[in-house]
């Protein structure tokens, strides 16, 4: 007898690539999971799976029920959103998607006032250097810092926000404090490899001017980023909440205040939340609202 549950699994399966993965999004064991995916090609007397110690594929048999089963696990998941919305009691899993700063910042305290206030909601969190891009998968929105990806996505900015030039006292005192945007040309600069690694570009008394930089250290985390610059290693750009604190500590000294950190065009990076280009549940909604108000009252 095949039953929704089966389905649901093998399109996690095949989504996912692995029946371990497909099974720790349904909080199942992989043990169970393998026996119900045999099950399932028991009850239709056809291999739909290829499973080799490396990869795993659909035959032409799974890729069918595959096209048949998305629809209508969709269409169910749909109805019970709108089913709980109607009594006011959403439920399901809202899976996000956010880079590491603003994951271990912002949402343990958001999340955790969003789960009490919707109890029936589950939240599945990942960490991206690239969260947008985890929407073309199982993801239903992503938390999104700097531009607005481009891609072909839905997205609502929640604010803009000031990066900030700074180094260590340990590591000025080493190599000297530039006084102009140029002098960064001889100076160790700490970049972050998915954004702006080998150009910086700062807004003066209505100008733009762009530095070539030679990065000293690149890493694809922020958190990592003002770790090495608080270490003396260099110099960073950072947003100015991860800095803040660190300001007043004296840790970190602000370069070049008088100069405003900008994309080349003038732009300013933006707090993004950005959905999966399908239709948006109720209950992915009510927690991309609920972030987007909580963190606009920070500072």
């Amino acid at each position: 007898m095949v039953n929704l549950s089966l389905l649901q699994l093998f399109v996690k399966v095949a989504e996912t690539g692995s029946i371990a993965a497909a099974a720790r999004h349904l909080d199942i064991a992989p043990s169970i999971a393998s026996r119900q995916i045999s099950t399932l090609e028991h009850a239709f007397r056809t291999k739909l799976l290829i499973r080799t110690t490396r990869h795993l594929s659909l035959t032409q048999a799974g890729q069918t029920l595959l096209e048949w089963s998305k629809p209508v696990t969709r269409s169910f998941e749909e109805l019970t959103d709108e089913l709980g919305a109607m009594q006011h009691r959403p439920s399901g899993v809202v899976r996000i998607a956010s880079n590491d700063y603003a994951s271990a910042t912002y949402l343990p305290d958001i999340l955790k006032k969003f789960c009490r206030k919707y109890p029936d909601v589950r939240v599945q969190l990942s960490t991206s250097t690239e969260p947008a891009r985890l929407l073309d998968g199982e993801y239903d929105l992503a938390l999104h810092a700097g531009r607005m990806p481009d891609v072909n996505l839905i997205g609502r900015k929640i604010r803009q926000y000031r990066r900030c030039l700074c180094a260590s006292p340990a590591y000025l005192a080493r190599k000297g404090t530039p006084q102009k945007v140029a002098d960064l040309a001889e100076h160790d600069c700490l970049t972050h490899s998915p954004g702006e690694r080998l150009n910086w570009s700062f807004e003066h008394k209505g100008q733009i001017m762009t530095q070539a930089v030679q990065p000293y250290i690149e890493v694809d985390s922020y958190e990592v980023l003002r770790q090495l610059a608080t270490s003396g290693m260099g110099i960073a750009r950072l947003s100015e909440s991860m800095v803040r604190d660190a300001f007043k500590s004296g840790e970190l000294v602000e370069l070049l205040p008088d100069h405003t950190c900008v994309y080349a065009d003038g732009g300013l990076p933006a707090m993004w939340i950005i959905f999966a280009d399908r239709r948006i549940l109720h209950r992915t909604r009510l927690l991309a609202d609920f972030i987007a108000t909580e963190m606009a009252k920070t500072p």
